[in-house]
């Protein structure tokens, strides 16, 4: 199967680092206040006037929701998902779109969509689409898709549907593979911030030659940390960096949250855990993210016990 060469973030950690801000606040909004589940929706409030955006959101009324609506082919081989995240103010809504192609496919749950247990690696699936785009706007503000074509993958993340970079990956055998990362450049102009990245046109080329990766730009050998350089440097920092305030100022229209301190004999452990999960949430490689949040569940549940000895 293939995948992103050595030095290049998975689609999945970049999505996350996104959405991270609004998956940890909704890791917390259950904590703080009255659920009701609805089918494909759950539905928060408080059993006193709570202030939330600059309004007084009465007891019993809606704070906020979050929903996951599916439809799922009959030969579940195409499925379209569509999440939403609605904060105290009714034009306050973050939007996701996810669209699979492949075998087998089933829906997923709300309660899967809050927890984000979502597969996101696009190169488990024929095509894979994400969109995410906020309430003031019909346009997604990013967009990642991704195709199989026999031994060819062809996978490209826009922003504000301007292409920033494409990626294309040729599985030559089982040990050999050839890799083309196109950066291309974009002017993003909004209303609360403005980035021009005026950059030729570049591609690097990555071959994986057995379990070695070797590096070119321009026809010249480069190394690993160059080539992890310049992909952090024009789409992690500043594509996506750019568009982290977004999320930030959507998610200060959801009602305020107190981080519960855990108690008993795991307390220590757990609050460690959900400090260092908080903490990586802007810059987080995908595999401690999972974990983090696999100790977390685990300790919750009592399955690690804390044995360590008190201060």
């Amino acid at each position: 199967m293939a995948s992103v060469p050595q030095g290049m973030p998975t689609y999945s950690s970049l999505i996350s680092e996104l959405r991270g801000t609004v998956e940890a606040k909704f890791r917390e909004i259950p904590k703080n206040y009255i659920q009701r589940v609805n089918g494909n929706s759950i539905t928060y409030f408080s059993n006193k006037d709570v202030q939330c955006a600059g309004k007084t959101i009465k007891s019993k009324e809606e704070l906020t929701y979050i929903s996951l609506y599916s439809n799922l082919s009959d030969d579940g081989k195409q499925l379209k998902e569509v999440g939403k995240f609605r904060g105290c103010l009714r034009d306050s809504e973050i939007t996701e779109e996810f669209f699979y192609k492949g075998e087998e496919l089933e829906k997923n749950s709300v309660k899967d969509y809050l927890a984000g247990k979502l597969n996101l690696d696009i190169f488990n699936y024929d095509y894979f689409r994400y969109q995410i785009k906020y309430s003031v706007s019909d346009m997604p503000f990013l967009s990642v898709e991704g195709k199989r074509d026999g031994d060819r993958h062809f996978s490209t993340i826009r922003v504000y549907r301007q292409k920033i970079m494409q990626l294309t990956t040729y599985k030559r055998d089982s040990e050999n593979t050839d890799y083309v990362v196109t950066f291309y450049p974009y002017k993003i102009k909004r209303l609360f911030y403005g980035v021009n990245v005026n950059i030729d046109q570049k591609s690097i080329i990555i071959k994986k030659r057995k379990k070695n990766f070797f590096y070119f730009s321009n026809s010249k050998q480069i190394s690993e940390f160059e080539f992890s350089q310049a992909f952090n440097n024009i789409i992690v920092n500043i594509g996506l960096g750019s568009l982290s305030g977004i999320v930030k100022f959507s998610v200060s229209n959801f009602p305020n949250t107190q981080q519960i301190s855990a108690s008993g004999q795991n307390s220590r452990l757990i609050d460690e855990l959900r400090l260092a999960f908080t903490q990586l949430l802007n810059r987080d490689l995908e595999r401690i993210r999972i974990l983090l949040l696999q100790y977390i569940e685990a300790a919750e549940n009592n399955l690690i016990l804390d044995q360590r000895p008190k201060d």
